[in-house]
């Protein structure tokens, strides 16, 4: 009963005039069910309201971009906060706002550290559309990497990812031919052992739910999973948390690797390609059959 009367409160005050409109995602959190979307929606809203200038779009369900006026973009991911809610409306709303002032703080003025230093591979698409909305203040780090992939450096700072500029990485001295070493090193280091499990003759490789497509650039563990294979790897990336890979030889699982891959990269909220990519003595290279989904 106190809950139901927490949430008919919180509608009235929600409609009362005077109200700021901001403040409606504090009454969308009063729901006994929240969705996935609407929390998202809802944490959007408050993110809005304690980034002042910034701009926050949803990225993907439990997934906010901010994109500062100075040119600075970066990600805050939601997933452990809207598992962990608690049952009270007015705790949620004040954990919600705790988090995005943390999460906040921590991007716009923690100096950038080593050991948070993450390489990530995104669409050559997305790479310019943040180049652009950079503009001149300032140049994004980009490497080329297969195809249409490109490869970023990011700050990785527990709440969120900031895309990192050239002059950003400078501060860290880290010459720029080492960078990707030294980030997957870091990653690596951070992450816990990845899993991998069968779907049909394609393994897909789990590592939290952020990072899967940064273990392409693991070179130790791509051994190893050659050896298990027993042969040559054909691998994919079609999002940011999704890394599949099947035996090169074998044509039935590049069939239904192509397949996933053209599925996942349509259809998930931050996809990246639908390339698939073999593995060769001089790193990733384009496969002839890549594109071969009907």
């Amino acid at each position: 009963m106190r809950f139901a009367a927490a949430v008919v409160f919180a509608a009235m005050v929600a409609t009362a005039p005077g109200v700021r409109a901001e403040q409606s995602w504090r009454s969308a959190l009063a729901r006994a069910e929240i969705s996935t979307e609407d929390f998202t929606r809802a944490a959007a809203e408050a993110a809005r309201e304690v980034a002042g200038g910034a701009e926050v779009v949803i990225s993907e369900p439990l997934g906010l971009e901010v994109r500062e006026e100075e040119g600075r973009t970066y990600e805050i991911y939601l997933g452990n906060l809207y598992r962990s809610l608690p049952d009270e409306w007015d705790a949620r709303a004040d954990e919600v706002e705790r988090f995005l002032r943390a999460a906040l703080t921590a991007q716009s003025e923690s100096a950038l550290e080593r050991s948070q230093l993450r390489p990530v591979l995104r669409s050559r698409q997305f790479c310019d559309f943040i180049a652009t909305r950079w503009g001149s203040k300032q140049s994004l780090l980009r490497q080329s990497f297969a195809g249409d992939i490109e490869l970023l450096f990011v700050a990785d700072r527990g709440r969120g990812l900031h895309f990192l500029s050239r002059e950003e990485v400078a501060t860290l001295g880290i010459p720029e031919a080492d960078l990707r070493r030294v980030a997957t090193e870091t990653l690596v280091a951070a992450l816990e052992p990845p899993t991998r499990h069968a779907v049909g003759r394609v393994t897909m490789v789990g590592a939290g739910g952020t990072f899967e497509s940064s273990l392409l650039l693991d070179e130790r563990f791509w051994t190893d999973a050659e050896s298990d294979a027993g042969g040559p790897i054909t691998a994919a990336i079609p999002a940011r948390d999704l890394l599949l890979y099947a035996r090169s030889d074998d044509p039935e699982a590049i069939d239904q690797l192509a397949l996933l891959a053209k599925k996942y990269a349509e259809e998930s909220g931050y996809g990246i390609s639908a390339l698939l990519l073999e593995r060769t003595a001089h790193g990733w290279r384009v496969s002839d059959r890549s594109g071969a989904a009907r």
